[in-house]
């Protein structure tokens, strides 16, 4: 039995810190994308090379408004699947359901940029599948749960 519970601990933590591993890889990621997009000549080549974006940005109101709503994805993003490994606990998992997640999927701005960002391929295939019914007024499920019953 104890040789038994220290092997999942030990499984925990060795998961606990890769997830830690690829948030802080993915942020540092976000942060040279952000800074890339904030040179003139850069932005420009992008909106030129990529006009999809470029009309996304514009249909958000400027590039620091496409920004701001995809951080709100992204650390949504990472909140799904953090609490689908147990790692965010049942309080913080009901204050994100209860603030960002319910109050962004009724955005106009915010739904316009997730659905680009699922057609893009911009978020994680699982994570727009799981929150795309949110979006269209279904309740928000727990991915905790989906993966007790999936095990």
């Amino acid at each position: 039995m104890q040789a038994e519970e220290a092997h999942r601990q030990s499984e925990h933590a060795d998961r606990l810190a890769l997830m830690h591993s690829n948030l802080e890889m993915y942020s540092r990621f976000r942060e040279t994308r952000n800074q890339f997009l904030r040179f003139p000549n850069l932005l420009q080549e992008w909106r030129e090379t990529q006009p999809r974006f470029a009309e996304m940005f514009d249909t958000c109101g400027g590039l620091e408004n496409f920004i701001a709503v995809r951080e709100a994805m992204d650390t949504m993003q990472d909140v799904y699947f953090l609490r689908k490994e147990g790692i965010v606990t049942d309080q913080y998992w009901h204050v994100w359901t209860n603030t960002f997640f319910r109050f962004y999927a009724k955005m106009p701005t915010f739904l316009k940029v997730f659905e680009f960002a699922a057609e893009e391929g911009l978020l994680h295939p699982e994570f727009a599948a799981f929150f795309l019914p949110v979006t269209r007024g279904a309740p928000l499920s727990d991915p905790r749960q989906m993966r007790a019953i999936a095990l």
